[in-house]
This record gives structure tokens, C-alpha cells and sequence, in this order.
């Protein structure tokens, strides 16, 4: 259900609304969204033709992985349970979770979205590439430094008012945010490449006996492409 003008807020409500927005606005929830182009979903390998002096079996691009907080982990697909359940231990950590059918006070709404501020701001990434010219919006579960939320108990004694102060003290908190530290991720790519090289030689001698040896030898070498 929506929440309109004098309708009745309960607590469940309001949580559900919080979820199934983050899972609209992230790109990555149960499965990437059509328009996420192939350079910006994990796995992304692209083959290439190696311009080094060597017979190549193989070269490729593909995003960084195997590391703590990489590409590869800052972008997979994520459930939407874990969404669920990651917010929902959120609120209980922070102590503002109620029974669903709990009615929102003046002050419970403040702080349900104080903590639901503090957590879409690390949750969510904006994950660029300078493969593709587009920007994507994606939950990592990975992420767990949050900014600590405003917990606002009221100042006055009348039931579902909540004062001056207190809007002003939750205004001053979401406005703490600072842009410029939101989280951002540019993804990370490696140039892999196989390399396989040759050499022989021979020699002959007027017993028309001959010689020759071969030696080969490969690696992998690995580029990072910031």
C-alpha cells in the first residue's frame, strides 16, 4: 500500500515501502536490471588481441577479483532477502524496531528515517566504469561502516509531538552527510594475457650430420587497468 494524507503509518508499512525502494533504485537486487550494460556485471571477460611481440594463446580484460572489497564483490547480485534482513537488523541495532502493526509516533517516524538514512548511505554505491559512459546505483553487502543515525527522544510531554529541537536536530543529521565522501566505486579491470615464445636453431657439418634444439617457455601476466 501507498502512504497518503491521513492514513494510519504503522511500522511494518513503512518498512516494506523502505525495502521495495531500495530494490527499485539498485541495479543489482536478485538479478541485474536490463539496462545494466555486460562491462559492469560480475564475470565481465572480454578477449583481445595482444599487441605484445609474442604468439599469444590468450589475452583478455576482466574485472579485478579474489580480493577483500573488489570489483568483482562490490557488484554481484544480491537477494532480496538480504536486503530485508540487513535493514531490519539495522533497526533492531539501533533500536527503533517495533511490532509491524505498531502505529508510527511524531518521533518513531523521525528515527526510522534518521536509521534508514544511515544505512542507504553506505549500502547503496554508485558504481561508474570507464569502460561504459554510465553511472549504476548498487546495494553492497559487503559494506558495514555506518555513519552513526540521531536517535531523538522526546523533549515534550504530549503524546505524538515532538519539538522544534528535535525536527531540527534530525534535519541537522541527514544534512551531516557529505557528498563528497558518499560511497562511489569505479570498477577495476586486469589485462591478462598468456604468452608462449620460441626458439630454435641447427647446424650442420660435410658429414651431413645435423643438430637441433627447441626451447619454449609461457607465462601469464597480469596490467591493471584503472
Amino acid at each position: 500500500m501507498s502512504i497518503t494524507s491521513k492514513n494510519v503509518i504503522k511500522y511494518g508499512e513503512l518498512k516494506s515501502l523502505m525495502v521495495n525502494k531500495i530494490v527499485s533504485i539498485c541495479k543489482n537486487i536478485g538479478s541485474y536490471s536490463s539496462d545494466v550494460p555486460l562491462e559492469m556485471k560480475s564475470g565481465y571477460v572480454k578477449p583481445m588481441t595482444s599487441a605484445y611481440p609474442y604468439n599469444s594463446s590468450t589475452a583478455k580484460i576482466k574485472i579485478k577479483e579474489n580480493e577483500a572489497n573488489e570489483s568483482s564483490n562490490i557488484i554481484m547480485p544480491v537477494d532480496r532477502s538480504v536486503v530485508e534482513e540487513e535493514f531490519n537488523q539495522y533497526l533492531v541495532d539501533n533500536g527503533v524496531s517495533a511490532a509491524n502493526n505498531t502505529v508510527m509516533t511524531a518521533t518513531s517516524l523521525l528515527n526510522f528515517y534518521n536509521v534508514a538514512a544511515s544505512f542507504i548511505s553506505t549500502k547503496i554505491v554508485m558504481v561508474t566504469s570507464y569502460l561504459t559512459d554510465t553511472a549504476m546505483p548498487m546495494y553492497n553487502k559487503e559494506l558495514s561502516d555506518f555513519q552513526s543515525p540521531e536517535i531523538i527522544t522526546n523533549s515534550v510531554d504530549i503524546p505524538n509531538v515532538v519539538s522544534t529541537a528535535d525536527v531540527k536536530r534530525s534535519i541537522n543529521f541527514l544534512e551531516s552527510f557529505d557528498r563528497s565522501k558518499l560511497n562511489t566505486h569505479i570498477i577495476q579491470y586486469v589485462y591478462e594475457y598468456t604468452c608462449s615464445s620460441s626458439s630454435s636453431s641447427s647446424s650442420s657439418s660435410s658429414s651431413s650430420s645435423s643438430s637441433s634444439s627447441s626451447s619454449s617457455s609461457s607465462f601469464i601476466a597480469y596490467m591493471m587497468l584503472e
